[in-house]
């Protein structure tokens, strides 16, 4: 019972600790074709209305926006906001 126990905590453990990937801007630039495109058309388009000076406030901006609009999933929301910074 014991060793179960312990297995699981470290299993638990390893995914609470575990890297996670880079945000992939090619992933974001489909996912923006498939869930912004339709009403936004193409992110040159977005990249004007993003609010912020510099690339970590506009991640944050990005990121609180896309949240509650049609993103609420975080690794999509990442590799969007990595396909609307890339090319600044």
């Amino acid at each position: 019972m014991i060793r179960v126990l312990a297995l699981t905590f470290m299993f638990i453990a390893g995914a609470a600790f575990a890297e996670t990937p880079a945000p992939d801007p090619e992933r974001g630039e489909a996912y923006f074709g498939i869930a912004c495109s339709f009403c936004h058309r193409t992110a040159s388009l977005v990249r004007p209305l993003i609010q912020g000076e510099t690339p970590e406030e506009k991640t944050a901006w990005l990121d609180a926006w896309l949240v509650n609009h049609s993103a609420p999933d975080r690794e999509a929301r990442a590799a969007i906001i990595a396909y609307l910074l890339k090319e600044e």
